[in-house]
């Protein structure tokens, strides 16, 4: 990776065929990166908070954050769809979607974490959970669809790409740098280095309002591209706004072989490494069978 070269091409390619955006924007627009991060770091303790909040066995756990992960990809379509259809009004399509995204997960983390806990057990308590757990997963995806467009529509300049690509990188590394230090040197301490309900409680507002810097950086980055005559532009072609709905997208499907090879190898590869590296089979396997973690 040439670092100088990334930086320097940050400045565009002074050609009026591309849109170009200002290195401040991008900067300030790939922060999105390191809030969705945070969220998923935080969902690494789900299995701690379903057996200790919610009663629910480890083994149910497991089969609970499998079956998510099929959910999260059966939502994105439909979430992609939504937000296409999505008019740019006076104050842009996209800090609404992201606000609605950061919301949701928002919330439903708060509800998990700290709202719902010890609340119910049994079967009662599996329902709620799964029910939660839900609502962060389409809250999740929103802010996810949201995210991923944000270079597409700062910049169609191809010497910016990489520098956003590098910026967006480091915001996924500094994020979770930044909440797990703060968990391990201020949080753990304080509830004797234990993962209780009330450590996690403690630790989601953290989390979410670390999270929630990362959202008003975003929206402050976006801000000059976000409205009705530059989506409007990119929306349109010949003259015409283009729409994509479920329909489109099944055509695109049915008569693409080499996207569907693609679809089915990257849902089995993350499902694999979902259900792999998640909290609770580590310590399954490490904690119980091997008996030392």
């Amino acid at each position: 990776m040439n670092l100088k070269k990334i930086i320097a091409g940050a400045k565009g390619s002074n050609n009026g065929v591309y849109r170009t955006a200002s290195m401040r924007s991008m900067i300030l627009a790939c922060a999105t990166s390191g809030g969705k991060n945070i969220f998923m770091m935080l969902m690494m303790y789900s299995s701690y908070i379903a057996n200790a909040g919610f009663g629910v066995l480890v083994a149910v756990t497991g089969i609970i954050m499998t079956v998510k992960t099929i959910f999260d990809g059966v939502c994105d379509p439909f979430v992609a769809a939504i937000f296409d259809r999505m008019p740019a009004g006076k104050h842009g399509k996209m800090r609404k979607f992201l606000a609605i995204g950061y919301g949701s997960t928002i919330i439903a983390a708060i509800l998990m974490f700290s709202i719902l806990v010890n609340k119910f057990d049994g079967v009662m308590g599996i329902v709620v959970f799964c029910l939660v757990y839900a609502f962060f997963v389409i809250g999740y995806t929103v802010l996810s669809i949201g995210g991923t467009t944000i270079p597409t529509i700062l910049t169609n300049d191809p010497k910016q790409r990489p520098f956003m690509n590098f910026t967006a990188t480091l915001y996924q590394y500094l994020a979770p740098l930044i909440v797990n230090n703060l968990m391990a040197f201020t949080i753990l301490p304080r509830h004797n280095n234990q993962y209780d309900a009330a450590c996690l409680g403690e630790a989601c507002y953290l989390f979410c309002g670390v999270a929630l810097v990362f959202m008003i950086l975003t929206f402050i980055g976006i801000a000059p591209v976000d409205n009705d005559k530059v989506l409007g532009e990119l929306m349109s072609l010949s003259g015409k706004k283009q729409k994509v709905g479920i329909k489109e997208m099944w055509n695109m499907l049915k008569v693409n072989k080499p996207l569907r090879c693609y679809i089915v190898a990257g849902a089995s590869d993350k499902l694999a490494t979902k259900m792999s590296t998640d909290s609770v089979v580590t310590v399954m396997l490490t904690g119980i069978l091997i008996a030392n973690y």
